[in-house]
C-alpha cells in the first residue's frame, strides 16, 4: 500500500510538471502570434503611408514619360497597344440544343469575321479554335487602336464568346536608331536598360507610392539634342565610316557657352525597339564609355597648361631637329617628330603638331606640376554627365611614370580620355578658362508639360587664366589658317582647331598596333569667340589614318551644317534692318463642331491649335512639320479624353478633300 501511494505521488508530480510546461508553451505561442500580427499590421500601415515599398514594386497604371528633343520632337514615347485573344472553352462548348453541325457553322462564321481583322486566314483560324492545345488562343499582339475599335464594333452586332481585348503599354521610338546609344531602351522587365532610359528611370516610370496610395505620376524629359542636327550629323559620320572602312565613329556638337550637347553621335547604332538583336559593341555608348589615347589633339591642353604656368613665352621660338632626345641614367631614348621643322614660334609648334617642341617644352615643368595641370582639365575624373558606365579614363600617378611619360603625355600618349572629357576640357577655351559641365537634359516636365526641374549651366572649375584662353584661341585659328588643320577652313568664317592621330593598343600583344589608329579633330567656331565646339573621332579607319585627312573634313562639313541650321554668321552674312515689325499670321482655327476636322495637309502648328480643350489629347509620330495622316479620320465624333494621332512628314502633302 505504501509503495502504491509513493508511485501515485510520483506520477502526480510528473503530470503536474507536464501540465506546467504545456501552459508555458501555450503562453509563448500566443505571445509570438500577437507579436507577429502587430508587426504585419504595422508594416501594412507603413506601406500604405508610402514610407516603404516591396522590392521590385511597380505601378502598372502609370504611363512612362516621354523623351523629347529641345524642340519638342518625340524621341521615345509610350504607346497603348492591345493583345487580342480568345478563351476557347467558351467557343468550343456546344450550346444547349445546338447540334454539332450548328456548332461548326457558328465557329466558321466567327472565323470569317475575325480572320480579316486580326490578319489570320479564316480556315487556319477555324482549325486553331477547334484543335488548339491551350484554352487561350492569342490572335494578335500589339494591335493598334484601329483594330481594337473594329473588334468592338463587330462585338456589338455579333456575339463572340470568349473574345478578350487586353490593353498593354509598349515603348515606341519614332526616330528609329537615331541617337539610340544615348537614349537607350527598355529591357524585358519594362525598366530602363541603358542610356537616358536607364539613368532617368525613376523619373520616367516611378515605382514609389504616394500618400493614401495615390499613384505618383511620371515625368517627361526634354533633352538638349536638336534632332534635325542629329540626323544630319549621323548621316555625315555614317557615310564616312563606310568610305574610310572604319569600325566606329563619334561626333559631338556642343553649345560652347552653356555646355548643352546639340548632337550626340555614336556609331554603329541600334534600333531600341529590337535591342536584343544587336551585339554589345553595337549598343556601346562610345562618347562616355570608351577611353583612348587622344593623340595630337591633346597638345591643345598641354600647351595651354605650360603657357599658363609661364614656363613658355608665347612669343619665343624653338628649333625642331626632327626628334626629341633625352639621356637619363646613362640610357638615351628618342621620340620622332612628324618632320624636321626648324625654327618655329610657339603657335607654329601647335599648327605643325611638332612632337619635339611639345616634348622639350614639357621639361620646364616638374612631374607633379605637369600632372596637376592636366588634372585641372578634368582628365582622370568623370564628367558626371547623368549616364551610366562613364569611364574615368587614365591619368597615372607620378610615382608610376617612366622617363618617357612626361614628354609622351605632352603629345597625347600614355593617357586615356573619353570624348566627353575632351568636350568638357574644351569649354575652358570658350569660357575665359572656366570649364562647363556637359549637359544632355534641359528639363524634367510634369504631365501637363510644365517644368518640374531645370538643369542649368554648371561651372566645373578653372583650368587656366582668361589671358591663356585668348592666346590659345588665336593659336588654334593659326593652326587652321597655316597648319595641318587647314582642311577645316571655311570661306568667310574663322575656325580654330587641332587634328590628332593616335595608335591603339593591340589586346593580344599589349603593344601599339601597326594597323589600328584613331583619327580625330577638335574645332571651335567662330574662332575669336566660339559659340560651338565640334569633336570628331573615327575609330580604325583603313583608307587613311590621319586626323587631318579623315576627321577634319567631317568637322568642316558639320560646321557648314551649323552655318545653315542655326544661322551661324559668316563675314558675308547680311543683316537686314526692318523699318516696321513683320506681321505674323495667326494659325488657321478649325471649326468648333462636334466632329473632327480634316488636318491632313495642314502644318502641325495649325493642327495643334485645335487642342484648346483640356479633355483632348494628341500624339505625333514621324519626323516633319506637316500632317500626312490622322486617326481617327475627319468626321469622327469627338469624345471626351480622346487621343488624336498625327503622322508628320518633312514636306506638305496634297490635302484630302
Amino acid at each position: 500500500m505504501f509503495m502504491h501511494r509513493k508511485q501515485l505521488s510520483s506520477q502526480l508530480k510528473s503530470l503536474k510538471s507536464q501540465s506546467h510546461l504545456t501552459s508555458r508553451q501555450k503562453i509563448i505561442t500566443i505571445l509570438t502570434a500577437i507579436a507577429l500580427s502587430l508587426i504585419i499590421l504595422f508594416s501594412m500601415w507603413i506601406m500604405r503611408k508610402g514610407k516603404i515599398h516591396p522590392t521590385g514594386a511597380s505601378i502598372t497604371n502609370i504611363e512612362r514619360g516621354t523623351i523629347y528633343d529641345r524642340n519638342g520632337r518625340v524621341l521615345a514615347t509610350q504607346v497603348e497597344n492591345y493583345t487580342i485573344s480568345l478563351w476557347l472553352p467558351s467557343l468550343r462548348n456546344t450550346k444547349q440544343g445546338e447540334t454539332e453541325r450548328e456548332r461548326e457553322e457558328r465557329i466558321t462564321e466567327i472565323s470569317n469575321i475575325l480572320g480579316p481583322i486580326v490578319l489570320w486566314p479564316q480556315r487556319e483560324l477555324y482549325e486553331k479554335i477547334l484543335y488548339h492545345t491551350s484554352n487561350t488562343l492569342i490572335l494578335l499582339r500589339r494591335a493598334d487602336v484601329q483594330i481594337k475599335e473594329r473588334l468592338q464594333a463587330v462585338a456589338q452586332t455579333t456575339h463572340i464568346p470568349g473574345l478578350q481585348i487586353d490593353a498593354e503599354f509598349s515603348r515606341s521610338y519614332p526616330q528609329g536608331d537615331l541617337a539610340s546609344p544615348l537614349i537607350g531602351y527598355l529591357n524585358l522587365d519594362s525598366r530602363g536598360g541603358e542610356g537616358i532610359e536607364y539613368a532617368f528611370d525613376r523619373f520616367l516610370a516611378p515605382v514609389t507610392v504616394a500618400e493614401d496610395s495615390a499613384p505618383q505620376h511620371s515625368y517627361s524629359l526634354e533633352l538638349t539634342l536638336d534632332i534635325n542636327l542629329q540626323a544630319s550629323t549621323e548621316a555625315i559620320i555614317s557615310q564616312a565610316i563606310r568610305k574610310e572602312e572604319a569600325e566606329a565613329g563619334v561626333a559631338l556638337i556642343m553649345d560652347a557657352k552653356s555646355g548643352e550637347i546639340l548632337s550626340y553621335v555614336s556609331l554603329p547604332s541600334f534600333n531600341p525597339s529590337f535591342y536584343q538583336r544587336y551585339t554589345a559593341d553595337e549598343r556601346i555608348n562610345r562618347p562616355i564609355v570608351e577611353a583612348y589615347e587622344p593623340g595630337s589633339v591633346f597638345k591643345v591642353f598641354t600647351l595651354a597648361a605650360m603657357i599658363d604656368a609661364r614656363v613658355i613665352d608665347p612669343g619665343e621660338t624653338f628649333c625642331c631637329p626632327g626628334h626629341y632626345e633625352q639621356t637619363i641614367n646613362g640610357q638615351t631614348f628618342r621620340i620622332k617628330c612628324t618632320a624636321e621643322h626648324g625654327d618655329q614660334t610657339v603657335a607654329d609648334v601647335l599648327a605643325n603638331s611638332c612632337n619635339a617642341g611639345m616634348a622639350y617644352f614639357s621639361e620646364r615643368m616638374s612631374n607633379d606640376e605637369f600632372h596637376d595641370a592636366i588634372g585641372a582639365f578634368g582628365f582622370g575624373k568623370k564628367t558626371n554627365i547623368p549616364l551610366s558606365g562613364e569611364t574615368v579614363g587614365l591619368l597615372k600617378d607620378t610615382k608610376d611614370w617612366s622617363a618617357r611619360t612626361k614628354p609622351t603625355l605632352a603629345m597625347g600618349q600614355e593617357i586615356g580620355v573619353s570624348s566627353m572629357q575632351i568636350m568638357q576640357a574644351a569649354t575652358a577655351f570658350t569660357n575665359q578658362g572656366i570649364m562647363i559641365k556637359p549637359r544632355i537634359v534641359k528639363h524634367l516636365l510634369h504631365e501637363d508639360g510644365s517644368i518640374y526641374q531645370s538643369y542649368q549651366r554648371e561651372e566645373v572649375g578653372r583650368a587656366f587664366s582668361p589671358e591663356t584662353a585668348t592666346v590659345l584661341l588665336s593659336q588654334l585659328q593659326h593652326s587652321v589658317e597655316t597648319g595641318i588643320a587647314r582642311r577645316l577652313q571655311i570661306p568667310d568664317l574663322a575656325v580654330g582647331g587641332k587634328t590628332g592621330t593616335s595608335q591603339t593598343i593591340d589586346q593580344t600583344t599589349r603593344s601599339y598596333s601597326d594597323e589600328k589608329y584613331i583619327a580625330s579633330t577638335l574645332a571651335f567656331v567662330p574662332a575669336t569667340d566660339p559659340q560651338y565646339i565640334v569633336y570628331i573621332v573615327i575609330h580604325h579607319p583603313v583608307r587613311s589614318i590621319w586626323g587631318s585627312n579623315v576627321a577634319a573634313p567631317l568637322a568642316r562639313d558639320i560646321i557648314n551644317l551649323l552655318v545653315s541650321h542655326v544661322g551661324l554668321p559668316t563675314s558675308s552674312t547680311q543683316v537686314i534692318q526692318l523699318n516696321r515689325a513683320p506681321v505674323i499670321l495667326q494659325p488657321e482655327y478649325v471649326s468648333n463642331s462636334n466632329t473632327l476636322p480634316n488636318f491632313e495637309g495642314k502644318s502641325l502648328r495649325q493642327a495643334l491649335h485645335f487642342f484648346t480643350e483640356d479633355q483632348l489629347y494628341y500624339r505625333i509620330d514621324g519626323a516633319g512639320f506637316w500632317v500626312s495622316e490622322q486617326f481617327p479620320p475627319a468626321g469622327s465624333l469627338i469624345r471626351p479624353d480622346m487621343t488624336i494621332r498625327f503622322h508628320s512628314t518633312p514636306v506638305p502633302i496634297k490635302r484630302r478633300q
